[in-house]
């Protein structure tokens, strides 16, 4: 909601959209606006999850792509 008071108060004065909008329509740029914010807060979790993920998965790889290299494909190499 804080957000949305700051959009509002950023707007000017003669061109507040609650001058020239029903209220239909009014209720689906906000409704359309609410399903943004939404989106944006699930694409930031995603981004924060991710800065752990990848390099757990990328470290878990290395351990077992090490140990593998050490164990199988050194004695086909030589």
């Amino acid at each position: 909601m804080e957000k949305k008071q700051i959009r509002e108060m950023n707007q000017p004065p003669t061109l507040s959209r609650h001058n020239f909008l029903s209220g239909t329509k009014r209720k689906a740029i906000e409704e359309r606006m609410n399903r943004v914010e939404e989106n944006r807060k699930y694409a930031q979790m995603i981004d924060r999850r991710s800065r752990s993920y990848f390099p757990l998965a990328f470290i878990i790889f290395n351990i077992f792509y090490w140990i593998y290299y050490i164990k199988f494909a050194k004695d086909t190499i030589e």
